[in-house]
């Protein structure tokens, strides 16, 4: 699990207007479909069913998940996304089972975004984060013409996390000192980075 941060609102304006994120998004096994109160029930079901991971790591998942709360959250993301702030989405498999969540989030820089995601306990290993991280970033660069780079941050400890953004070649910086905020950190997080141009060298390389 990477990050989940607050978003910054100040630096989604790109220029003087608002560019934005497409509602779906492909991502090789599954697709990203933004937060809808339609996903309310699936996504609750797959965050219970993920809550002690879950709640090892992402700040959001402190507070035991009900489902008024967590309707109430998914209203904001959806906000969030309708205004540009930022963008969230329900991973949704082939067989429409929920499978995790992702999104990308402004940072104070307004040339940066920050990606987190989650997956599903019963569906871990199976390569989703990464194709997910892979799905925004591309879309970060693609549609956010402002965006030179892209980050995904975590505690040292979450070991497993940090395959993601290895396997898809972006650099690590840090370790660099933190408030603990959840049962699982250290006190220290490392910051994974990719530039527009860096992407640019990655995509040409894999496979057509």
């Amino acid at each position: 699990m990477a990050d989940d941060p607050t978003p910054h609102p100040e630096a989604v304006a790109r220029g003087g207007a608002v560019e934005t994120l497409p509602d779906t998004l492909a991502m090789g096994p599954a697709r990203l479909a933004r937060y809808r109160p339609a996903l309310l029930e699936p996504l609750l079901e797959a965050a219970l069913e993920s809550y002690p991971e879950i709640h090892r790591w992402l700040r959001w998942a402190q507070a035991p998940l009900e489902r008024e709360t967590f309707a109430e959250f998914i209203r904001g993301r959806e906000a969030d996304f309708d205004r540009g702030v930022a963008w969230h989405y329900a991973m949704v498999g082939r067989d429409e089972r929920v499978v995790g969540g992702a999104g990308i989030f402004p940072k104070e820089d307004p040339h940066a975004l920050e990606i987190g995601y989650w997956v599903r306990t019963s569906c871990t290993r199976q390569g989703l984060a990464t194709a997910a991280t892979r799905a925004l970033t591309s879309a970060a660069f693609t549609y956010l013409s402002s965006i030179e780079r892209v980050h995904v941050l975590m505690d040292q400890a979450n070991v497993a996390s940090a395959g993601v953004p290895r396997a898809l070649g972006f650099t690590v910086s840090g370790p660099t000192p933190r408030p603990r905020l959840t049962p699982g950190h250290s006190g220290l997080y490392l910051t994974w980075t990719m530039t527009r141009d860096e992407w640019g060298d990655v995509t040409k390389r894999e496979p057509a």
